[in-house]
């Protein structure tokens, strides 16, 4: 007897087993399949925003661990911008929660058509967005963010007249790795956000809808000591245990904490007290 391709034997109780045996592994098939691609879906989830659809934070954190193994493999630069929609509580609370989640909405598509495919757009909580520019310096930085800033101005977003400029703006702080962050900083992808969101305090400090790059800061990247300890999957056991009291030059930042990044606070109010 022949099913298709396979031979069966002539004992017919032989037949029958060989058939329960071939029905039990074609579940059992279809049960990993199932299983795989639960996973991967779980997986895309756990990284995507649900209300933007961008990556997240976590989906930042990743890509940038990965985009500083490419730099420092072919030695090219790479540039953060951490945005902030200026005025949002304002919008939220005149025109309410729906409308505000579909202004983020309309930005963060902004955002994808404006970008090339290699580099990321994430939203990184509230009505922050962080974008990775592949294989970019400083001037493409800023090339890239006033026109992502014109743009958003430029949105005809319900409501957006009310704002103190008569549009919804955004502010946005640049940084660049190496010309800011070190690459063998121990924990260099942790501090590439911290200093651009340092730089977006001054924008924002210096009246909002501006960029504004931590090199307008005086900012010198700290080249870190042959003994500090480098994991390149970041986190708080890749923090150098410092004393964050000893500097050799108090003109300069205080290095950072013992085990965790530095305090942005204190690093906001001594930017603040600069420009006194």
């Amino acid at each position: 007897m022949k099913t298709g391709s396979i031979d069966f034997p002539n004992n017919p109780i032989l037949a029958q087993d060989l058939r329960n045996c071939l029905l039990l592994l074609t579940q059992f098939t279809q049960v990993a399949w199932n299983n795989a691609s639960q996973y991967e879906q779980t997986l895309a989830r756990a990284l995507t925003d649900p209300l933007t659809q961008l990556g997240n934070r976590r989906a930042l954190e990743q890509r940038l661990i990965l985009e500083l193994a490419r730099a420092n493999r072919f030695g090219h630069p790479f540039c953060l911008l951490m945005v902030d929609v200026d005025h949002f509580k304002k919008y939220n609370d005149r025109m309410g929660h729906l409308s505000g989640d579909e202004a983020l909405r309309a930005i963060a598509a902004n955002f994808r058509g404006s970008l090339r495919q290699i580099d990321m757009v994430s939203r990184y909580g509230g009505e922050e967005f962080c974008i990775l520019l592949s294989n970019s310096g400083e001037a493409t930085g800023r090339e890239v963010g006033e026109k992502l800033r014109e743009s958003v101005y430029g949105l005809n977003l319900e409501g957006g007249c009310y704002q103190p400029r008569g549009h919804l703006t955004i502010s946005l702080g640049l940084a660049v790795c190496p010309t800011h962050v070190h690459r063998a900083h121990p924990w260099a992808p942790v501090e590439l956000i911290r200093l651009a969101d340092v730089a977006l305090y001054e924008a924002k400090r210096r009246g909002r809808n501006r960029l504004v790059s931590l090199s307008e800061l005086h900012w010198e990247p700290r080249r870190p000591a042959a003994q500090e300890p480098i994991n390149p999957k970041g986190g708080s056991d890749a923090y150098p245990k410092r004393n964050p009291d000893e500097h050799p030059d108090p003109g300069r930042r205080l290095e950072s904490p013992r085990r965790g990044p530095p305090d942005l606070q204190q690093e906001r109010q001594r930017i603040c007290l600069s420009h006194h």
